[in-house]
């Protein structure tokens, strides 16, 4: 928060998550939030400062990038592998 741009990080993963807000945000995210095995719950593209999201019971963390930087071609139902935490 505050920041201009998001730096030193390729995303952030807070776990446990199930809901964010951009308030205080200075840029706009993707925000994917996923279950306990990494699988996509649900995915939000562009979200931009002073927003929330709805609270998705089925996930338990959520990485943060931003906004550009998730590939098109992820989709619900996709599992992701989490590396250098």
């Amino acid at each position: 928060m505050f920041k201009k741009q998001l730096t030193g990080a390729e995303g952030l993963l807070i776990d446990p998550c199930r809901s964010i807000h951009t308030c205080f945000m200075r840029y706009n995210l993707d925000v994917v939030f996923m279950s306990t095995e990494n699988k996509i719950v649900k995915i939000v593209r562009n979200i931009k400062p002073w927003r929330m999201t709805w609270i998705y019971i089925q996930a338990n963390k959520t990485l943060e990038l931003p906004a550009g930087k998730l590939p098109f071609e992820l989709k619900e139902g996709d599992v992701l592998e989490v590396r250098n935490v």
